[in-house]
């Protein structure tokens, strides 16, 4: 198999973006993987079990966003970054890369929304 055409199936969480309350105190771990290898829709995340101090995980890859409860290993909520990011760039679904800092900086900007509903309100009834 080419590696250009490998797709990985196992990712270790390894946290981008830590979101705090409003006390300073981290409330969830965010994981960004930017590259097409990372991009499967089945696969597996290891490590989160590392993180067991702050009440959710989430995990992002070019197909999925998937939000983790701390201490379950299932996703409580899976999300298409397709039905996200172009709020942020209109011509998301175009690129033909992504790179990891700009994939980062989009989900910093869409969490940021979520916490002072920047934009809410063409986004904000979707989740």
């Amino acid at each position: 198999m080419a590696l250009e055409n490998f797709v990985a199936k196992n990712v270790d969480f390894d946290p981008d973006i830590v979101v705090k309350d409003g006390d300073d105190r981290p409330m969830m771990f965010v994981a960004v993987y930017g590259l097409r290898v990372f991009g499967s829709e089945e696969f597996k995340v290891h490590g989160l079990d590392n993180y067991q101090q702050v009440p959710f995980l989430m995990f992002v890859n070019l197909t999925q966003v998937r939000i983790y409860q701390s201490g379950n290993y299932h996703p409580v909520m899976i999300l298409n970054p397709g039905e996200i990011f172009p709020v942020y760039d209109p011509e998301y679904q175009n690129h033909e890369f992504i790179f990891q800092d700009y994939l980062v900086g989009l989900m910093d900007a869409w969490l940021s929304d979520l916490s002072f509903h920047w934009k809410s309100e063409q986004r904000a009834s979707s989740f």
